[in-house]
């Protein structure tokens, strides 16, 4: 289905579209009360857990950025070349320009 939808030109996506919304308002429509109370009650949910997920998702991105600031804040900068730790981001750290290598040696 994806792959025939990748195909499509405007018009058939705008037909598709439209056959859609009529089928979702005649669907809506036939709804009794207590459906469509069910249907939004759902649709809250799903909305809740959704914001949840990516909140938590920001929050461990944030934590682990911050973790590293620490680390590269704490880390004394003599001689740190010779002590790389693979999992620092070096880059982030505002005070270490890393390059291009375009310098031959």
């Amino acid at each position: 289905m994806r792959a025939n939808r990748a195909h499509e030109s405007e018009e058939q996506i705008a037909a598709r579209n439209a056959a859609q919304q009529i089928r979702t308002a005649e669907i809506r429509r036939q709804e009794s009360r207590e459906q469509r109370d069910e249907r939004l009650r759902q649709n809250i949910l799903r909305t809740r857990s959704a914001r949840e997920r990516h909140i938590a998702t920001f929050r461990e991105l944030d934590r682990e950025r911050q973790q590293t600031n620490r680390a590269l804040t704490r880390a004394s900068f003599v001689c740190l070349a010779f002590k790389y730790a693979p999992d620092i981001n070096y880059s982030a750290h505002t005070k270490i320009i890393i390059g291009a290598m375009n310098k031959i040696c």
